[in-house]
């Protein structure tokens, strides 16, 4: 063998570069170590031996063969430009780049801002050089993780505002960081008073508060329409003094500060034109006006008091003139009776 320009050699067998470029491999063979593959037979400056075997390519490009129970085979994208060096060690390889290697570069997408509380979540963050995902700085949103793969998955245990940054770690341990994230967890609002007063009069106040459980929750109306006269406020305030009688349907959406909704009930609402007697008008007879029998007026008293006298003064009358007859009566009856004995 002649015009050998570099030589290695390994555990199991050696290396051997020719000054034309092609290597020359012999020894143990157990897995393919002396197995040369095409790309390293020219343009080769440089050879290395452990447990298998490395060739640097005069493009700065490297080759590897053999033994790869470690990974030492498996040759990094870094590793496949710009190199200058290379050494092979027992299940482990080197290599030198004349330019620093590149760092991971994050993909365009980002992690939606809005996760919902006991519902499923997933994103997969994506980054060139093959990197690894760890959390940078900051907190994760409970009852979520992010895997080493890229995966942020779970299901929000808990609603409030997480910000976290992620770091992606590429095979040549060149780090990217992104800019800090901010994901709600936030809740689906829940209707806790949705039962308002079905019907009302026209022209008397009527008023009810729907209430929701919820994050920061808004009111408003989503569908159908509301009396004229009432009107329903942002914190969930139905109230006014109707000004038309008729059926009126609506539903009333609850808004989450974070964008969730939930509806209510399908509602109702009787407007008639007069309250009903012994009522308030708001769809009951408790705690309202009553009516005068005798006068028909709401809110006034019966007919008791100085409207009696005159029949209490006819009824003395009667009763004393009747008194009278019966004093004169026994007053004859006696003298009579006197009289009788008198002459007897």
């Amino acid at each position: 063998m002649s015009d050998v320009t570099a030589i290695s050699a390994g555990t199991f067998h050696n290396l051997a570069l020719k000054a034309d470029g092609p290597v020359i491999a012999w020894g143990y063979d157990a897995v393919e170590l002396t197995a040369v593959p095409a790309a390293a037979m020219s343009d080769v400056t440089a050879v290395a031996a452990g447990l298998h075997s490395l060739a640097l390519k005069a493009d700065g490009s490297v080759i590897a063969w053999g033994d790869n129970s470690y990974g030492q085979a498996t040759v990094p994208a870094a590793a496949m430009s710009d190199v200058t060096a290379i050494s092979a060690g027992g299940g482990h390889s080197l290599a030198i780049r004349s330019q620093p290697a590149p760092a991971p570069v994050f993909g365009a997408t980002s992690p939606p801002a809005l996760a919902t509380v006991s519902e499923p979540y997933s994103y997969t963050f994506t980054a060139s050089e093959n990197p690894t995902f760890t959390v940078g700085s900051g907190t994760l949103p409970d009852g979520l993780t992010l895997s080493p793969e890229g995966v942020l998955s779970g299901t929000p245990t808990r609603e409030d505002d997480f910000t976290f940054t992620a770091v992606a770690t590429g095979s040549t341990r060149t780090t990217a960081e992104t800019a800090p994230i901010t994901i709600k967890a936030d809740e689906v609002p829940v209707f806790v008073e949705d039962s308002p007063p079905a019907s009302t009069s026209k022209g008397v106040a009527y008023a009810y508060t729907f209430q929701a459980v919820g994050n920061s929750v808004s009111y408003s109306v989503t569908a159908g329409t509301l009396p004229a006269g009432l009107t329903l406020s942002p914190t969930g305030v139905l109230t006014g003094t109707p000004t038309e009688t008729g059926s009126f349907s609506f539903t009333v959406l609850a808004t989450s500060d974070g964008g969730l909704t939930s509806e209510s009930s399908a509602h109702t609402l009787r407007v008639v034109a007069d309250p009903p007697p012994g009522g308030n008008g708001n769809g009951g007879t408790g705690g309202g006006a009553t009516t005068n029998p005798t006068t028909g007026n709401a809110g006034a008293l019966a007919a008791t008091g100085v409207d009696g006298l005159p029949w209490i003064a006819g009824s003395v009358l009667l009763l004393l003139a009747a008194g009278s007859a019966l004093t004169i009566l026994s007053r004859k009856r006696r003298a009579r009776l006197a009289q009788e004995l008198h002459d007897a």
